[in-house]
C-alpha cells in the first residue's frame, strides 16, 4: 500500500461508552510554589503556581476500563472551553455570507451565519456536538471525530470526518445545533467505523475513504481526499445515498489498482491534504509529496495525471515544502507552506514559477501578519479566511492580500499569547511523563520544553512549577522522554541530537544542564552524529540509578553507559540493535531495531518500544555486550487466532507502539494504534504471555479513538509510580492523563 501515513494509526470497532470510574479516596491539599527566576540571557520571570496536590497516595490495582481522574494540557474532560475557544482549527469554507470552521480537536464544526466583522464574534451554530461546551468524539449522524475538511455551495454542507473515515453530508444547510447529517460516504451507515488497518475486511476501492483530510463541492460534484492511500475520489453527480461509490479516482491508475503505486509520477500523490477548484484549475495540496498537483481543468477520468506539480521553497537551497491549503480568485493563487502564505498575482503556468510575495514569517508568530501552521484557507473573492491552526485561531483579511505587509483585520480565537489557553505553563505538545511518586516531570516535544511539578497534581489544568525552555538561538529543541533517579534529571533532546543531564533537579526556570551528551555541547546549535559519542534524534532515556540507557532513534540503536556520565560527550560503553558503533541500518530481528522510542529498566530487565516494528523487545537481564539480541519480542497480544500474523485481528496485535514502562513485576505498554494501554500484572516470561488489564478501552476488543474521560486518543509514552498511571497522548490530542489505582 502506498502513502501510509504513520500518525493515522486508527482501528475498526465502534465506540462503547465505558463504565464510570472509581475514585481512590485520597486527600487533596493546596500547594504554593516558590518564586522562580530564569537564567542564561532569558527574560526574568517570576511565578507563583497554586494547585491541588496529592497528600495521601492510593494503593491497589488498576482495573480494566478505568477512567482517568485528572487531565493536564486540556480544557477539561469532554469540555471544549466554550464557543470562542478554538482548538487547532483545521479548514475553513464560505459561501460569501456564512463562515464554516472545522474546530478539529474539539470534534465540532462551527458556523457563523454572517461573516464576523469583529474579533471573537461568537458562532451561531455547532455541529458534531449538542452544545458549545462539549467536545466528545463519537460516531452517529450527529457525531464527529477529528473533523477537518468543510465545504459548501451555499445550499449543502459537507464535512470530512477524518478519524471516522467518512464524509458527512447535509442535503440542506443545517439550522440547529447538533443537527444530524442526511448522508454518509465511506461507510454503509452512520454507526459503522471501518478502519483502514482492517483492509482485508472492507476494501471496496469505489467506496472506501481512508482518513479524509479535505472535501470539495460545487453542489453538483463532490471530491474528497483519501489521505492514507494517496488518492482523491470524485463523484460526478451529487451523491443521493449512503456509501455511494465514487465515479473517478485520481492518484491511482484506476479503481482496480487503487492501492498500488501509479504508473505516472504526475499521479503519484502521497498524503493529499487539500482540494480547490476555481473553474479552471483543480488543485490538490500534498503534505508528503511536497507540493500541489495541478490539473488545467476538472479531472474527467480515473488515473488522469496532473499537468504539473507546483513547488515552493521557504528559503533558497532548502528542499521543497509541503502545501497544505490553497485558495484562488480571478487567477490569483494563495498557497500555505507551514507558517507562510505564498501568493501569485496570476496563476502559475508551471511548477517552478516563483511566487510574487509572501505573507507571514518563516518562524511561527501570533501577530496579525504571522501564523503558526496554516491548514486551511478560503476566499469569497473579497476576503481571505485563514485557519491558523497551531495558534488556535481563524483570521480574516477584509481585503485580499496584495503584498507582504498585509495584516489580518479580524481574529476568531486567540489573538495573542496572553489570551491563548493552550500556551505557557498550562500547555504541552506531545507530552511525555515520568513520575517518581513525589514529583511529576513532563517533556513537551512540540513546545520544546520540560515541565516540573514539585508535587503530584490532583486537579485538571495544573500549571508546572518549573519550566525549562529554549536557550539562545537554537536552544532546547524537541524533547522526548525524560527520567530521574530521584536526584538527577535526564532528558532526550530529540531535535538537537543530544542528551541533557542535570545533577540536581532544577528549582528555577531555564536552569542549564550540567552534562551534555552528543556530538556538540554548544546550546546555540543542533547537531546529529553517530559512533560512540554522536546521537541522531534520541527519543528515549532510562536509568536504574547507575547505568544510563538511550534510544538513539535516528541511528536505529540503543546506547548504554555503565555509569551515568559526569562529563560532557562521554562515549557510550555498549551498543544494542547494531553489531558495532558505526552501523545504523534498521532491522526486524531480535538483534535489530527500527526507530526505537521509549525504553525502561528496573535494574534487572530492559524493555524497548521498537516503534516502526510495532513491537516491544525484552531482555530478561541487562545486556553487557555489544549487539546482544533481545530474549523475545511482544507483537501479538491475543493468540486466539494462532501465531500467524496475518490471521490476527487489529485488536490482537500491537500497532503504533511508542511507550513501555516497568514497575516492580508489572509491564505497561502504550498500544497507540489501538488507543489503549496494556498491562501485564506479572512480567511476561515469553512472547505468548498476554496482558490482563486494558486501560482506555472497555475490553480487549474495543479500540475506537476518543478524547472522553474513559477513552484514549493515540497514547504514546507512559509512566507508573505505584499509585498513578500517567499517559501522554501524542498529536492530535496532547492530553496528559492520570489514572489512579484503587
Amino acid at each position: 500500500m502506498k502513502g501510509v501515513y504513520p500518525a493515522a494509526v486508527i482501528v475498526t470497532v465502534l465506540l462503547v461508552a465505558l463504565a464510570g470510574f472509581l475514585f481512590s479516596g485520597y486527600k487533596p491539599f493546596k500547594s504554593t510554589s516558590t518564586e522562580t527566576t530564569t537564567t542564561y540571557s532569558m527574560q526574568t520571570t517570576t511565578t507563583q503556581n497554586v494547585y491541588k496536590y496529592v497528600s495521601v497516595k492510593p494503593s491497589g490495582r488498576l482495573g480494566t476500563g478505568r477512567g482517568a481522574d485528572v487531565v493536564l494540557y486540556a480544557t477539561g474532560f469532554d469540555e471544549s472551553g466554550g464557543p470562542l475557544v478554538l482548538n487547532h482549527p483545521g479548514k475553513v469554507a464560505t459561501d460569501g455570507r456564512r463562515l464554516i470552521v472545522s474546530d478539529t480537536w474539539n470534534n465540532r464544526v462551527l458556523i457563523w451565519s454572517e461573516i464576523p466583522a469583529k474579533d471573537n464574534a461568537p458562532p451561531d451554530l455547532v455541529l458534531g456536538q449538542q452544545n458549545f461546551n462539549t467536545n466528545v468524539a463519537k460516531l452517529g449522524a450527529d457525531g464527529m471525530n477529528w473533523p477537518m475538511g468543510v465545504a459548501t455551495d451555499g445550499k449543502k454542507l459537507l464535512v470530512a470526518d477524518a478519524y471516522n473515515d467518512r464524509i458527512l453530508v447535509w442535503s440542506d444547510f443545517p439550522t440547529k445545533n447538533g443537527q444530524p447529517a442526511d448522508l454518509v460516504l465511506g461507510a454503509p451507515d452512520f454507526d459503522t467505523w471501518i478502519n483502514y488497518l482492517e483492509r482485508e475486511k472492507e476494501r471496496n476501492p469505489e467506496t472506501r475513504i481512508y482518513w479524509p483530510w479535505d472535501v470539495w463541492t460545487d453542489g453538483q460534484r463532490v471530491a474528497a481526499t483519501s489521505t492514507v492511500d494517496g488518492s482523491v475520489l470524485i463523484w460526478s453527480t451529487f451523491p443521493t445515498k449512503n456509501n455511494q461509490p465514487a465515479d473517478i479516482v485520481i492518484g491511482a491508475d484506476n479503481f482496480s489498482v487503487r492501492f498500488s503505486q501509479p504508473s505516472n509520477p504526475l499521479s503519484d500523490m502521497d498524503t493529499p491534504r487539500s482540494i480547490e477548484y476555481d473553474g479552471t484549475h483543480f488543485i490538490v495540496g500534498d503534505y508528503n509529496a511536497y507540493g500541489a498537483f495541478v490539473w488545467n481543468g476538472f479531472p474527467a477520468k480515473s488515473g488522469q495525471p496532473a499537468d504539473f506539480i507546483l513547488r515552493v521553497r521557504r528559503t533558497e537551497g532548502e528542499s521543497y515544502s509541503d502545501i497544505r491549503a490553497t485558495a484562488t480568485f480571478n487567477g490569483t493563487l494563495y498557497a500555505s507552506a507551514i507558517h507562510q502564505i505564498f501568493a501569485w498575482n496570476s496563476f502559475p503556468a508551471s511548477g517552478e514559477q516563483k511566487e510574487n510575495f509572501r505573507v507571514g514569517s518563516l518562524a511561527p508568530g501570533l501577530d496579525t501578519d504571522s501564523f503558526s501552521t496554516i491548514y486551511g484557507m478560503a476566499t469569497d473573492g473579497k476576503r481571505l479566511f485563514v485557519a491558523d491552526s497551531n495558534n488556535n485561531r481563524v483570521v480574516i483579511f477584509n481585503k485580499l492580500p496584495i503584498n507582504a505587509e498585509a495584516k489580518a483585520d479580524v481574529v476568531l480565537g486567540q489573538r495573542n499569547s496572553t489570551a491563548n489557553v493552550f500556551v505557557g505553563r498550562n500547555s504541552c505538545g506531545n507530552p511525555s511523563p515520568y513520575s517518581d511518586g513525589n514529583r511529576l516531570f513532563v517533556s513537551c516535544d512540540f513546545d520544546r520544553r520540560l515541565h516540573i511539578y514539585n508535587r503530584i497534581p490532583d486537579e485538571n489544568k495544573a500549571s508546572a512549577d518549573v519550566v525549562i525552555t529554549n536557550w539562545g538561538n537554537a536552544g532546547l529543541g524537541g524533547v522526548h522522554q525524560i527520567t530521574s533517579d530521584g536526584k538527577k534529571l535526564i532528558a532526550a533532546n530529540r531535535e538537537a541530537g543530544r542528551v541533557l543531564i542535570w545533577n540536581e533537579i532544577p528549582e528555577k526556570d531555564n536552569e542549564l544542564p550540567d552534562v551534555i551528551l552528543g556530538v556538540s555541547t554548544d546550546l546555540e546549535f543542533w547537531r546529529s552524529g553517530s559512533g560512540k559519542t554522536g546521537l541522531d534524534s534520541p527519543m528515549g532515556v532510562a536509568t536504574d540509578g547507575r547505568k544510563l540507557f538511550v534510544s538513539d532513534t535516528g541511528n536505529n540503536r540503543i546506547l548504554v553507559w555503565n555509569e551515568i556520565p559526569a562529563k560532557n560527550q562521554t562515549p557510550a560503553d555498549i551498543v544494542l540493535g547494531q553489531p558495532d558503533f558505526e552501523s545504523k541500518s534498521p532491522g526486524t530481528g531480535l538483534g535489530n531495531v527500527d526507530r526505537p522510542t521509549q525504553l525502561s529498566t528496573d535494574g534487572k530487565r530492559l524493555v524497548i518500544a521498537d516503534s516502526d516494528n510495532n513491537r516491544i523487545l525484552v531482555w530478561k537481564n541487562i545486556p553487557e555486550t555489544n549487539g546482544r539480541p533481545a530474549d523475545f519480542e511482544i507483537k501479538i497480544t491475543n493468540h486466539t487466532a494462532g501465531l500467524d500474523w496475518t490471521g490476527i485481528p487489529q485488536y490482537g496485535r500491537l500497532a503504533g507502539t511508542q511507550g513501555v514502562f516497568i514497575y516492580n513485576s508489572s509491564l505497561f505498554v502504550s498500544d497507540g494504534g489501538n488507543n489503549r494501554v496494556l498491562v501485564w500484572s506479572t512480567f511476561p516470561d515469553n512472547e505468548n504471555a498476554e496482558p490482563d488489564i486494558v486501560v482506555g478501552q472497555k475490553n480487549f476488543m474495543d479500540n475506537y479513538p476518543s478524547n472522553s474521560q474513559d477513552g484514549m486518543f493515540l497514547p504514546a509514552q507512559v509512566s507508573f509510580d505505584g499509585s498513578f498511571l500517567w499517559v501522554g497522548e501524542t498529536k492530535w490530542s496532547n492530553r496528559l492523563l492520570r489514572y489512579s489505582v484503587g
